[in-house]
């Protein structure tokens, strides 16, 4: 059975660059690790409509995420840094890879190996 992993990725600020930003990285990931189903969620919620900056329906958003988190295998970290959303988001998971010593961009190669997912101490 494939591992779905979810996808933690920097929204505030510059959310629609981060967004744009969001799904190169998963361009990557799903080139990168072919036998991992990656999922963002948080992507479409944003692009239909919900406002990351309005504090409740930021927060309506994140518990959506973490609820998400809690149903996979694991989550990735990518973007360069590790916003306070993804550090919520991460205190859900099973499992974590923390991928943003990569920076902000997602590199020009391509890893094409599998995802090395640590487990996360209680």
């Amino acid at each position: 059975m494939r591992p779905v992993v979810y996808m933690c990725h920097p929204v505030a600020g510059d959310v629609d660059g981060n967004i744009k930003r969001a799904m190169r990285w998963l361009v990557w990931l799903r080139k990168s690790f072919p036998n991992t189903t990656f999922i963002a969620p948080w992507i479409s919620d944003i692009l239909s409509g919900s406002d990351d900056s309005d504090p409740k329906q930021r927060e309506a958003g994140l518990v959506d995420c973490c609820a998400t988190v809690k149903l996979c295998a694991g989550i990735v970290l990518v973007g360069g840094r590790i916003s306070s959303g993804m550090l919520r988001e991460s205190g859900n998971a099973r499992a974590t890879c923390d991928l943003t010593h990569l920076g902000d961009e997602p590199p020009e190669q391509i890893y094409a190996h599998d995802l090395q997912l640590r487990a996360v101490s209680p």
